[in-house]
């Protein structure tokens, strides 16, 4: 039996405890808008491998108010050539 992958994925691990500091508003994105959240231990993956849909992403996390330095480190894993990203709190 030959098994096809159609895909290697990789994952960026990133914790976000300093970018999601108290009830703030890159917090709040990623539980409106993650795909993948685990809202009870604080984790969020994003998809982030496809140049489209991260500009997408980028532009929807600046009209959503995102600060900065989380909007940058998901571009980060991005040319990382991670397919996904993971932020935590831990």
């Amino acid at each position: 039996m030959a098994i096809e992958i159609a895909q290697v994925a990789s994952l960026v691990s990133i914790n976000a405890s300093e970018l999601f500091d108290g009830d703030n508003i890159n917090w709040r994105y990623c539980n409106e808008h993650a795909p993948f959240p685990h809202r009870d231990a604080c984790e969020f993956i994003m998809y982030c491998a496809d140049e489209e849909d991260v500009n997408r992403r980028i532009e929807e996390m600046r009209a959503f108010g995102c600060t900065e330095a989380f909007i940058t480190t998901y571009a980060a894993a991005h040319r990382m050539h991670a397919t996904y990203v993971q932020f935590y709190a831990g």
